[in-house]
């Protein structure tokens, strides 16, 4: 099995893939992360729907994982080297 290294990520996020699929992936990762039961809401913009204006993701659960925010959080994402970019606006 191969690795995902850290370059492979940066490399990967400098892509239109990336800016396209990361609400997909973050999703997937989210749900792999926590029970189906304990998720209220869960939406992640990907693909064209990602260029709409507002949150990009809004995740309401429950979760003792340090990584996954209990309660209800809104996620502003972003990929390449404008770290910050759209949350700063």
């Amino acid at each position: 099995m191969t690795l995902v290294r850290a370059i492979h990520l940066e490399q990967w996020s400098n892509t239109n893939e990336a800016r396209d699929s990361l609400g997909e992936l973050l999703r997937r990762l989210l749900h792999a992360g926590i029970p189906l039961p304990v998720i209220r809401k869960i939406h992640f913009l990907a693909d064209e729907a990602n260029q709409i204006s507002g949150w990009d993701g809004i995740l309401e659960c429950k979760s003792n994982i340090n990584w996954i925010p209990d309660g209800t959080s809104v996620w502003e994402l972003g990929t390449g080297a404008r770290q910050g970019g759209k949350s700063g606006k």
